[in-house]
């Protein structure tokens, strides 16, 4: 099994245990009777961001690798299937997707009284079939599994030139196919249109991009996205049973919570010793923590919000190099957040954020005779979307993407190399409102 393989199994083994807690705990407090309401075909549209990491190995030398080639983007596409609805809290459903994708990585090298160079490694679109499994924590909102099939196309490209006028370029394209797993949620904002937000992680298999081995590529995906969906000629969602507890009408109060999900992470490289970057040094892993905050609950459907969060991560670029292996990522992160969540319905709220985060960064070098490690701090801000809905009374359940974009440091290298990270991460969480 491939470390890409590794993480999204990692990734999903956790987000699924943490579904099946939160099924078991809403299912003590709650019984529903719907009716088909999810029954029926649906069109949408998505947009959405995130990051990709390229595991390239050589025939030539077997064993040498590197787990860290990346780049990040947005992306957006239009999606269409069908639902049914098979028990009470249970719906099944097949869906097909095409998507047009920015995520890129870039390098350009400028030397002067030489010439200069650039390489570009992007996905132009991607196709995806997928399978889902939702299970209805009240009678408009879903929490949902999502996997499947998916397809995308890469194109790499380069150029060079001199300064006598030389110049020359060639490109290729390459296909991939793998799979895709993730979670996600999705509520109604009116009888017939809901929204989503959803995580996924994708591993696109391994192609050599016509060199008979020479080189071999393995692109993994991270990525958030938000959907607005209409569904096609289905009914008006059931009321709730008499037992069941009634709606939250207030979300005042202070919470703590965990999460878990998956990530990945880019970073650009410059140096004051040449004209030029690489924005391309990308890692991906797992990532867990602790929040706690305080809700206020405004006049009308509107929830205002500050959090902080810790976290631990394992989101890592390895380099294999024979004798010489190396790991670069962060090791754990602080954050300081402001929400504004509109609530859909009593119990169900769609939210941004933004905020502050810092997080620690280490560089890993082994060599035969033993290690060197290095440490740098980064400051920096994030953005994200999620929903979040009741439980119980006290439970609530999130799905959440955000984006982090850190500073520039140089490593105590006097300037000679900066990195400048940035990071695309999806999470499902468990909150206690007190």
């Amino acid at each position: 099994m491939t470390a890409c393989c590794r993480i999204g199994s990692a990734a999903l083994v956790g987000i699924a245990a943490l579904f099946s807690t939160t099924f078991a705990a809403s299912a003590a407090n709650h019984d529903i009777v719907t009716g088909p309401s999810w029954t029926g075909f649906y069109v949408g549209g998505f947009l959405g961001a995130g990051d990709v990491t390229h595991d390239v190995t050589t025939g030539l030398l077997p064993g040498l690798g590197y787990d860290g080639l990346g780049g990040e983007g947005i992306f957006g596409g239009l999606m269409g299937g069908y639902n049914h609805h098979v028990s009470e809290r249970i719906v099944l459903g097949v869906q097909g997707e095409f998507a047009f994708s920015g995520i890129s990585s870039d390098f350009s090298l400028t030397i002067p009284g030489l010439g200069s160079g650039s390489a570009k490694l992007e996905e132009q679109y991607s196709v995806a079939v997928s399978g889902r499994v939702g299970w209805l924590s009240n009678p408009d909102t879903m929490l949902y599994l999502i996997g499947g099939y998916s397809h995308a196309r890469y194109k790499a490209s380069g150029s060079l030139s001199d300064d006598g006028g030389f110049s020359i370029s060639a490109s290729r394209k390459e296909s991939f196919h793998g799979f895709h797993i993730g979670a996600g949620m999705e509520t109604r904002v009116t009888p017939t249109i809901s929204a989503r937000v959803e995580y996924r992680y994708t591993d696109l298999g391994r192609e050599d991009w016509g060199t008979g081995g020479i080189v071999r590529t393995e692109p993994s995906s991270h990525t958030g996205r938000i959907g607005l969906v209409w569904n096609l000629g289905s009914e008006l969602a059931a009321q709730p049973a008499a037992d069941l507890p009634p709606p939250v009408s207030d979300w005042t109060g202070f919470y703590v919570g965990a999460y878990f999900g998956g990530g990945a992470a880019a970073g650009e490289v410059t140096s004051s010793l040449v004209s030029g970057s690489f924005d391309g040094v990308g890692g991906e892993g797992i990532h867990g923590g602790f929040m706690a905050g305080y809700n206020y609950q405004m006049t009308g459907p509107w929830v205002i919000s500050l959090q902080g969060e810790f976290g631990l991560t394992d989101i890592s670029s390895d380099l294999n190099a024979g004798i010489v292996t190396a790991k670069a990522g962060p090791t754990y992160t602080v954050s300081v957040s402001g929400r504004l969540g509109w609530l859909t319905g009593p119990d169900t709220m769609l939210y941004m954020l933004a905020g502050y985060t810092h997080a620690r960064y280490k560089l890993k070098i082994n060599v035969p005779l033993g290690s060197i490690s290095f440490k740098e701090g980064y400051d920096g801000f994030h953005v994200g979307a999620g929903m979040e809905t009741r439980l119980s009374e006290h439970l609530s359940a999130r799905v959440e993407y955000r984006f982090t974009q850190y500073g520039k440091e140089d490593w105590d290298t006097g300037g000679i190399i900066h990195i400048e990270p940035s990071s695309h991460k999806g999470m499902v969480g468990l909150v206690w409102n007190f």
